[in-house]
């Protein structure tokens, strides 16, 4: 009999992430809370039958494998055991911010492709357990130099260090919104929606929905986040303004947009999220005077 399926959102909850390898077996990103080495291949292929299945029950033999199914191949297992480091935080929505943070650190496509109730090595073994798909979909866009990334130590402790500054700006729900946009833009499916869905979190992290003047106004906001200095400040507002336009032509022509310029777009838009967090201060609201 197939086991039920409990709530995602209880305790523990084991998941396999996808683009990186740990540079140690084990890892405590915080308490309850680590990435520990291990092999997990999930692979789908579509099957043909020639009968109908009876009803209650499964589609009878023989079966053909049909060409076109994924694979993802993960060397890296997330436990989540207690979340006292990430107060108010769902076990999936805590898993979710992992993967989110490390999207941000690392150039491959990092994704938690299944999560279950027990650790992945023991689902063979043990009764009343489950997996289930979770980041699944068939589409991934981003910046992506590899598929698969050794990670450092280094990179280890961002996260450990960022997760529960992360924890605490998503109870905001401006920066919840913005990053959860940008991270959406990454399923999206054409680079034309995945710009579209950047700019607009980029809008809505420097809380700029009712500006007049919003091309000026996220100019100088994001230049403000992604500049060096007083100098390469001037050069980004020119290359922020370009993107911004271009970003326009989408919404408002159906125009495409070239792969550089979508690369461009997600690299500042990805670059103003790592400064946030790096600099542990949320963007300020604007003020603004009603005539």
């Amino acid at each position: 009999m197939t086991p039920s399926i409990p709530d995602k959102n209880s305790l523990p909850l084991y998941g396999c992430i996808t683009g990186i390898v740990l540079p140690v077996d084990t890892f405590d990103l915080a308490a309850g809370i680590a990435l520990r080495r291990g092999i997990f291949e999930i692979f789908s292929a579509p099957m043909l039958a020639f009968k109908e299945a009876p009803p209650g029950s499964h589609t009878p033999a023989p079966w053909v494998a049909v060409h076109g199914g994924f694979n993802f191949k993960s060397r890296t297992e997330l436990v989540i055991e207690d979340l006292s480091a990430l107060e108010g935080f769902a076990p999936f929505q805590a898993a979710w911010l992992i993967a989110v943070l490390l999207r941000l650190r690392v150039e491959t496509p990092v994704r938690i492709a299944v999560v279950a109730n027990i650790p992945l090595a023991m689902l063979p073994e043990k009764n009343n357990n489950w997996a289930l798909a979770l980041e699944a979909s068939p589409h991934h866009i981003g910046i992506f130099r590899k598929l698969r990334q050794d990670i450092t130590i280094e990179d280890m402790k961002w996260l450990a260090e960022t997760l529960p500054l992360a924890g605490r700006f998503c109870l905001e729900e401006r920066f919840m919104r913005a990053l959860s946009i940008f991270d959406e833009s990454m399923w999206s499916g054409s680079v034309e929606k995945a710009t579209v869905l950047i700019w607009t979190a980029l809008e809505i992290l420097f809380d700029l929905g009712g500006e007049q003047s919003k091309t000026k106004a996220i100019c100088s906001s994001l230049s403000e986040y992604v500049a060096l200095d007083a100098q390469d400040r001037d050069r980004a507002y020119n290359v922020i303004r370009e993107l911004y336009e271009k970003r326009g032509r989408i919404v408002h022509a159906g125009r495409e947009i070239a792969a550089k310029d979508f690369a461009q777009s997600f690299a500042l838009a990805r670059t103003t999220f790592l400064n946030v967090l790096d600099r542990a201060e949320l963007p300020r609201t604007r003020t603004r005077v009603l005539q």
